[in-house]
């Protein structure tokens, strides 16, 4: 994810691009909220004819082609696809010093992870150590991320590199847990 996604004073452009994106979108309610707009346009560049996408008229892989690349030339995504997606975990690390800041972006990939769910058979967020306003208390906030996403809390160190394919394993069979250390979670999937 590119700083763009959720830095505030690129909001006006997130709007306009979301406003630019919405037609191309398969199945998607075009006066959503713009991040939920550009959540829907980055699953269907990485799950084409998945989700709300299902069933929809046209090329969904060339619809897929296009929405990556114009999320990557915003500066809204890095990289590139290699193949088929199935299955998603976002690594979210700590995030920014400042707790407002650090919450503000949290809601925001916790509104992604929710809307990569619908599309994915399974969706894991792994992240650094607790942190106030960090992606995992998002996600467990989220009514829509909640039921959906399972999150793996040091998900990113040694602990991270066992539990986090396990974790997006168990999500894909239908379980939605929180993994890590600390109170009311498990260790291991």
């Amino acid at each position: 994810m590119g700083a763009a996604w959720t830095d505030p004073d690129k909001a006006a452009f997130r709007n306009s691009l979301a406003s630019t994106l919405a037609p191309d979108l398969a199945g998607v309610d075009t006066d959503a909220a713009p991040t939920t707009v550009l959540a829907h346009a980055l699953a269907q560049a990485l799950m084409p004819g998945a989700g709300p996408a299902a069933g929809e008229e046209g090329d969904a892989s060339e619809r897929a082609g296009l929405l990556l690349d114009l999320l990557v030339e915003s500066d809204m995504v890095t990289g590139s696809l290699s193949g088929d997606v199935t299955a998603v975990v976002l690594a979210a690390g700590t995030g920014v010093d400042d707790d407002d800041a650090r919450t503000t972006a949290s809601a925001a990939y916790a509104d992604l992870a929710a809307v990569l769910a619908q599309y994915a058979d399974g969706v894991a967020v792994a992240s650094g150590v607790d942190a106030t306003g960090d992606v995992p208390s998002a996600v467990a906030n989220s009514a829509d991320a909640a039921g959906l996403v399972t999150t793996v809390v040091t998900g990113l160190d040694y602990y991270g590199r066992i539990t986090t394919p396990l974790a997006l394993a168990q999500n894909i069979g239908g379980d939605v847990s929180t993994y890590g250390p600390g109170s009311g979670r498990s260790m291991l999937p």
